[in-house]
């Protein structure tokens, strides 16, 4: 299947979802890491300045990250390990938020089945349904770390 396809087909089973959260390799980025051995990088270095691409964060229509080009540049595994951590530990009546590496914060309020998420970089907001919410984390976390394993095979033994 070619990637093109393969991306549209992505795409598509996601837009069925409340909340997407989306990326876009960057080969420029993969090519400096490359030159930078992210296997022998420090975890704090490796989670907050490497894999920075394009990030999308979507709550039904509503883009809650700073649009440039294809997404706001964000380091992919911070996001990915943090957000996810962030999503589940977000228990009923709990406030908590998420720091944007690059700039501002993503805040969740959970009202029942339901998750207020505030963005300071775009001043927007979006309510979800909590399970959409933790299920899009969770994908997004599996394809990221999928695609880092791929891409820089000697991750996989790092402890990050």
């Amino acid at each position: 299947m070619a990637a093109s396809q393969r991306d549209t087909r992505e795409t598509l089973t996601l837009r069925w979802l409340v909340v997407s959260i989306e990326f876009r390799p960057d080969p420029r980025v993969i090519e400096e890491n490359r030159k930078l051995d992210p296997g022998t990088a420090d975890a704090a270095v490796l989670q907050e300045t490497f894999f920075v691409m394009p990030l999308r964060l979507r709550v039904r229509d509503v883009e809650l990250l700073e649009w440039q080009g294809e997404g706001f540049p964000l380091p992919l595994l911070d996001m990915a390990t943090v957000g996810l951590s962030t999503a589940r530990r977000l228990g009923h009546g709990a406030t908590t938020s998420l720091r944007l590496p690059a700039n501002g914060n993503l805040y969740f309020e959970r009202s029942g089945e339901d998750v207020l998420i505030r963005s300071t970089q775009t001043r927007r907001a979006e309510r979800a349904p909590y399970e959409d919410l933790l299920r899009a984390w969770e994908e997004f976390a599996t394809k990221v770390r999928e695609f880092l394993v791929r891409e820089f095979p000697q991750l996989e033994d790092h402890p990050y």
